[in-house]
């Protein structure tokens, strides 16, 4: 047993789902932080597995990463309002973002790396661990709603142990997404990724609908609607280069996702209330309530209530944040008060976060940051759903719809920040290195694939 225990995929599939789990637990930091770091560096050791890595950090979408670090630094000598605050949130939301990515590309390295013998020597252990890790916090947090029923709590628009709400919808998306990349692929008869049974993988997505339903996180049913309208309009691409027939997952596809809205219709009341919201909310510098509620009084809808507030705080943010960024195209510098700031120099008084990731990244790191981030995804989105379509492998689906579930949010939510950026970024890196070696593994079984 101790002689099995220094196998390092096992340490890899023992620890990554227990780092997960506490992910978002309060007095963790030294879990979260000391157990990656470790698991990061015992695969470091290797030499081999360190020349993966620097050929990964090498590549053409990392050299696109490299750059905008480089623009926010040049950006911080020039045009940063506050140096010292910005300085200080490169290294804790950015540079430290980006030792998450190099975890994950160091831990996938490593588990890529052995024959395939289950249960241990998985060639994907590190995204395996990581969809255990993901499902058990999505059961965990099922599980005491559950709970809370029983002792005559209502478990609606409630987060319990892990986190907020925002955080907890988002890593929900991101375990439906797989699951859902993972079942289109197979559906297709591409390679499996995830050595997990289908009955896994639909409790897995059980959870996950279950956590955004319950918790009222709309952004993130809004999220599994998108993921499943995305398999749909893959399916029927999909059904020129197969023999599959794809009605069937269309019309499951279809009929989840009408599920879908119609329960979380049912089980937020907000939802009803949104259509008559929007137009107060696009005229934010008439109605500031969204700056300061106590002085401003929100508007009142025909029934004499007052408006939707989640939904006129998302869209006022939104429409003067562009507004300011409009007439700052270079940025105030890279930080999490960018909005803020942005709003104290416009009226005179600060405001809370934008709601949106897009926002106060435009305002930050401006124009130029925005654009090369915005490359920098979709060249790992390209190199997904390339990898999906040459090799038939369910890898390369699952790393562009992580991507582009993360690109959509952006807009809707601030998942560009703490926590919920750190674990993108991890399994970012784990899906990139993942594919690389798939796509390295390809070629040396058939080496026809090489010229592809």
């Amino acid at each position: 047993m101790l002689k099995h225990l220094k196998n390092r995929h096992t340490w890899v599939l023992l620890c990554l789902p227990l780092i997960v789990l506490v992910w978002f637990l309060p007095h963790t930091n030294s879990v979260r932080y000391g157990g990656l770091t470790a698991l990061a560096l015992l695969c470091l050791t290797a030499p081999d597995i360190r020349q993966r890595v620097k050929a990964i950090l090498g590549s053409a979408p990392l050299w696109v990463l490299w750059a905008l670090t480089l623009w926010l630094l040049i950006q911080l000598g020039l045009f940063a309002w506050f140096p010292a605050e910005t300085w200080h949130e490169l290294r804790g939301q950015w540079f430290k973002k980006i030792a998450f990515f190099v975890a994950g590309v160091s831990l996938a390295s490593l588990a890529t790396t052995a024959p395939s013998a289950p249960p241990l020597r998985h060639p994907f252990a590190a995204l395996t661990a990581l969809f255990y890790g993901l499902t058990l916090m999505m059961t965990i947090q099922v599980v005491e709603y559950g709970y809370w029923l029983l002792n005559g709590i209502s478990p609606l628009m409630r987060v319990g142990l892990f986190g907020q709400k925002n955080e907890l919808s988002y890593i929900a998306n991101i375990l439906f997404a797989l699951g859902v990349a993972e079942g289109v692929a197979r559906h297709f008869g591409a390679k499996s990724v995830l050595n997990l049974s289908a009955k896994t993988l639909a409790f897995a997505c059980l959870m996950a609908a279950s956590v955004a339903l319950l918790s009222g996180a709309r952004n993130g049913v809004i999220g599994m609607i998108l993921v499943f309208g995305s398999s749909a309009v893959l399916t029927v691409f999909l059904r020129r280069h197969s023999s599959v027939s794809s009605w069937r997952w269309l019309l499951v596809g279809g009929a989840l996702s009408v599920g879908l809205a119609v329960a979380s219709w049912q089980l937020d009341p907000r939802w009803a209330r949104f259509a008559e919201t929007l137009p107060h909310a696009l005229h934010s510098a008439d109605h500031p309530s969204w700056l300061d509620e106590a002085r401003y009084p929100f508007p009142l809808l025909k029934d004499g209530k007052p408006v939707e507030i989640s939904a006129y705080e998302r869209v006022a943010f939104m429409t003067e944040g562009l507004k300011f960024s409009a007439t700052h195209p270079a940025g105030i510098g890279f930080t999490r008060k960018a909005f803020s700031h942005a709003m104290e120099a416009t009226f005179g008084q600060p405001s809370r976060h934008a709601h949106s990731g897009v926002v106060e990244w435009l305002i930050g790191m401006g124009w130029l940051g925005m654009a090369l981030w915005m490359v920098f995804l979709g060249l790992l989105f390209r190199q997904g759903f390339g990898h999906f379509l040459r090799y038939r492998s369910a890898l390369g689906l699952l790393l562009a719809f992580v991507v582009a579930g993360f690109f959509g949010r952006m807009f809707i939510e601030i998942v560009t920040r703490d926590l919920a950026f750190e674990l993108f970024m991890l399994v970012l890196g784990i899906l990139v290195a993942s594919v690389r070696q798939a796509r390295e593994q390809a070629v040396l079984a058939d080496p026809s694939f090489a010229g592809r």
